[in-house]
């Protein structure tokens, strides 16, 4: 009896427990909420403040922010006030009529009714902008328009949209093509403006080729070898500059005497001719070793069709050797050395 005893005991704590902590959930979210209510009328007696000092651009911030912590037809027509005041009239004519809207749906006629005023209003002000997007255009998989980031519906393409008078940016992108994007200036109230969204580039990669009927490896020999005939004719040009100033030198006594000894100023002539010197050699020997392997890559790329797995068998059992090139690179005490069969 005892066991079960201090089994019910401990069975009535943990019971006292679990309902005093879902007792303090409710209070925990209760209290979230009032802050939240509580910062959303912060902000919004700010804004109206603000709009009372004429500081409209930090006012519609303030009341943007309130609306964000706590949606409320009263905010939002003020917003819609507010934006007025700044000339959005696009932007003021649509919360008006979200207001409207909710004002009707609740049944607040009046509310309702005065908001409508404000819309109709302005609508002889309202500015649109009109995103033409031609068929052919239409038709391409996964298109996506934008308006300064924000997505555009696909039922008010072709369609004037009302704008604030501003300057729009205007994207248009699918997978797979090149991306495109315009700025649209509504210059003025009451403007129509109109932007055509062209035809896309082919997909990356599916364009036209240049085929120039050689391989890679073709190509990149060739390129080297011209890389390397540069270089060569560098080196030699460097050379050649250098060698009328190590003349001068053994011309001039004043400089250098036949013996070799030299002034201060032939001595530093002469170190100057064998820097440059040393320079040439290495731009030549860089453009022979680039010739070479120009050369190599050359021969020895594929330049037609593979042999035929019987014919390589046949020609392995009667023993000729194969007709492919066969080129060897290597280094000599003297420089490059290249040896090979044809």
């Amino acid at each position: 009896m005892s066991g079960r005893g201090t089994m019910l005991r401990l069975c009535a704590v943990a019971l006292v427990v679990i309902l005093g902590s879902l007792s303090t959930v409710p209070a925990r979210a209760g209290g979230q909420g009032a802050d939240v209510e509580a910062a959303a009328q912060a902000a919004f007696d700010e804004g109206m403040r603000l709009m009372e000092g004429s500081q409209y651009e930090k006012a519609c911030a303030r009341i943007e922010q309130s609306l964000e912590l706590a949606p409320g037809m009263a905010a939002q027509f003020r917003l819609a006030e507010c934006y007025e005041k700044l000339n959005r009239v696009a932007s003021a004519w649509r919360n008006y009529r979200e207001v409207a809207q909710a004002a009707d749906a609740a049944g607040m006629l009046d509310r309702a009714k005065l908001a409508w005023e404000r819309a109709d209003a302005l609508k002889h002000r309202l500015a649109t902008l009109t995103i033409a997007v031609p068929d052919a255009v239409a038709a391409v998989p996964g298109l996506r328009i934008t308006w300064d980031g924000q997505a555009l519906l696909r039922e008010l393409w072709n369609t004037p949209v009302p704008v604030d008078v501003v300057a729009v940016r205007v994207d248009a992108s699918a997978p797979g093509r090149e991306p495109w994007s315009t700025a649209v200036v509504v210059e003025f109230e009451g403007a129509h403006a109109r932007v055509e969204v062209p035809p896309f580039n082919e997909p990356r990669g599916t364009g036209p080729q240049l085929d120039t009927g050689l391989s890679g490896q073709t190509v990149a020999g060739i390129v080297l070898t011209v890389v390397g005939v540069g270089g060569m004719a560098a080196g030699v040009a460097i050379g050649l500059e250098a060698q009328p100033r190590y003349d001068a030198t053994t011309e001039d006594p004043n400089l250098c005497t036949p013996e070799g000894i030299c002034s201060q100023e032939g001595l530093a002539i002469r170190n100057d001719v064998r820097v440059q010197g040393n320079i040439a050699t290495a731009v030549f020997v860089a453009g022979a070793a680039s010739l070479v392997g120009g050369v190599v890559l050359w021969l020895t790329a594929p330049g037609g069709e593979e042999p035929q797995a019987d014919d390589a068998v046949a020609a392995k059992a009667l023993g000729k050797r194969s007709a492919a090139p066969r080129v060897g690179l290597g280094l000599s005490p003297g420089g490059v050395l290249l040896r090979g069969r044809w």
